[in-house]
């Protein structure tokens, strides 16, 4: 069950909303129940045209059995074998402010504080888990009739606790991209680069510029073709280079800290036609799709 609220009160832009879920699973101790609130605000500066700011945030608590191990794989393949119960309490905050002008320039400012608590019942034995995350984001876009320019710079902060791994952690990013796109009545292009700094405690990975790319070319009046490339990384999570635990005398879960970033690539090249039959329309697709890993952290 949700509710959305939302009005305009003179320059003000107001949405309030909520939400209470619950499931009840097939799978032994695995209920859940969810509830949240979250608000919108959006503040016109009527002496700024396109200038405007404002405050969002969400509130949730969620409680939820976690089914991770069968008791067995016959009669009791929808028993938990350790059976557990998540409890957590989440909050966001977000400020923002946007900025629009005549001569088609853009800029974004978001940011965002970040609160999870993974509450426990025995914080003698088992602390709370508890995450903190700051985010700030600028981005800066330059529009013209058939050419846009976008540009920004994220950064991300992290600090973490936890009864499944020892210690403060701490998380970070630092990253500016650019990307460039063309459109034309045929012709739709994109080309963009992104360089990131990226790091996890003593462990930073300050890789390579990764690329990405696309094009979309319109033949006749109903061929298209179209074709992208594009690069990725990612570093090993917190939970997985140093999550260590017991989830029962013959089950452990060890460390890994030796663990390096995984890197990616990916590229499509597609043929879309359209065939029309008196009032009727279909779409054929065709597609080549290719993904490559080195060094999966899975």
């Amino acid at each position: 069950m949700n509710f959305s609220h939302a009005r305009k009160i003179k320059n003000v832009d107001l949405i309030l909303g909520g939400i209470i879920f619950h499931h009840q699973s097939y799978l032994s101790d695995a209920d859940e129940i969810r509830g949240g609130f979250n608000f919108k605000t959006r503040i016109h500066i009527r002496t700024r045209p396109g200038l405007n700011y404002g405050v969002n945030g969400n509130f949730g608590y969620e409680h939820s059995g976690r089914f991770f191990l069968a008791a067995n794989p016959n009669e009791g393949a929808l028993r938990s074998a350790i059976p557990s119960v998540d409890k957590y309490f989440r909050f966001n905050i977000d400020p923002h402010l946007h900025s629009t002008s005549e001569k088609g320039f853009k800029h974004s400012l978001t940011s965002r504080y970040m609160y999870i608590m993974r509450i426990s019942d025995d914080t003698e034995t088992t602390p709370h888990a508890i995450s903190h995350q700051l985010m700030v984001n600028y981005q800066f876009q330059k529009l013209w009739k058939k050419w846009s320019i976008t540009s920004g710079l994220p950064l991300n902060l992290g600090l973490s606790t936890s009864n499944l791994y020892r210690g403060l952690r701490t998380s970070y990013s630092g990253a500016v991209y650019l990307q460039g796109e063309f459109k034309t009545e045929r012709l739709s292009a994109v080309a963009g680069v992104r360089y990131e700094i990226i790091g996890i405690d003593d462990y930073m990975e300050t890789g390579s510029p990764v690329f990405r790319s696309g094009i979309n070319y319109r033949f006749g009046k109903a061929t298209f073709i179209r074709g992208s490339v594009g690069q990725s990384y990612r570093i090993p999570t917190i939970a997985e280079r140093y999550l260590d635990d017991d989830l029962n005398p013959t089950v452990r879960i060890i460390p890994n800290p030796d663990l390096t970033a995984e890197k990616g690539l990916s590229a499509e090249l597609g043929l879309k036609q359209i065939v029309a039959v008196s009032k009727w329309q279909a779409f054929l697709d065709l597609s080549y799709f290719y993904q490559q890993y080195k060094d999966l952290v899975e």
